[in-house]
Order: C-alpha cells, then sequence, then structure tokens
C-alpha cells in the first residue's frame, strides 16, 4: 500500500496563520496561502513575514503561494483564516478544487459578518453533501509570536 505524507494548507498569511503554518511545516509539507506576494516572495526566499512576526524564522520548508488553487488541490488538511480566508472560502470556483475527504479546520474566531455564522456552518454549508468529511474549529493564543520562537 502506497501513502503519502500529509499535505496542510493555512489560508490567510497574518500572525495566527503564519505562527500554525510555520509549526505545522516541521512536521508536514505545509503551504500558507497569501494575498500579498511580497509576503509570498520573502516567506519563500528570506522565510520570514516581517509584516506580522518581525524578524522571527519561519520553517524552511514552509512554502507560500499567491495562488487559492495552488494551495488547497492538493491538500488533505486546509485551515481558513482571517477575514480575507474567509471570503476566499465563499468563492465558488474554489469547491472543485477540494479532495472529496479534506479535513477542514477553521482557525477564525467569532461569527462571519454578515451572516452571523460561524466559520464551520460557513465550511459545510457549500460542501454539505461532497463527501466532506468534517470540519472543527481552533482559535487563536492570545499571542501567537510565541508559538515561532
Amino acid at each position: 500500500m502506497n501513502s503519502r505524507p500529509i499535505r496542510v494548507s493555512v489560508l490567510g498569511a497574518g500572525s495566527w496563520g503564519t505562527t500554525l503554518a510555520s509549526l505545522a511545516a516541521a512536521n508536514a509539507d505545509t503551504v500558507l496561502w497569501a494575498r500579498n506576494a511580497d509576503t509570498t516572495r520573502r516567506g519563500n526566499e528570506e522565510h520570514v513575514n516581517h509584516a506580522c512576526l518581525g524578524e522571527l524564522p519561519l520553517h524552511p520548508e514552509l512554502r507560500a503561494t499567491g495562488s487559492l488553487a495552488e494551495a488547497v488541490s492538493d491538500a488533505d488538511v486546509a485551515g481558513p483564516r482571517g477575514a480575507l480566508a474567509r471570503r476566499a472560502w465563499r468563492i465558488e470556483g474554489h469547491r472543485t478544487l477540494l479532495r472529496s475527504w479534506i479535513s477542514i479546520i477553521s482557525l477564525t474566531n467569532g461569527l462571519e459578518q454578515g451572516s452571523d455564522l460561524r466559520m464551520t456552518q460557513v465550511i459545510d454549508g457549500p460542501h454539505r453533501g461532497r463527501g466532506v468529511p468534517r470540519s472543527a474549529a481552533a482559535t487563536a493564543p492570545t499571542s501567537e509570536i510565541h508559538g515561532v520562537r
């Protein structure tokens, strides 16, 4: 039986998303989706996210991308984080990119503005009946920077 390493995707390159992605990269093939091209470039070339974590180094195996399709199409676990990731999650086109067995862990605190839905409800709604096995929620720690040190 062939098995391949688990692939993790974190959607949102703020301090919490970047910290989680860097920690995950120590144990799994991990990609961080960022909307800012400079954040993506510096993450890949310099292994830092200056805007959110200053000079703290990111795991050297962490990859960053600006392409949502690249971030989720080969992932086994995806974690949307932040307002931008919530909006991206609502985009119709991404649904066909997801593998049927993907686990989705919401990394977003609170409710979605406008709908007042929890992120697990936002995730489950469009994917119901597509074979998505589960979604779960995790909240950010008080200070994300401590996770990178």
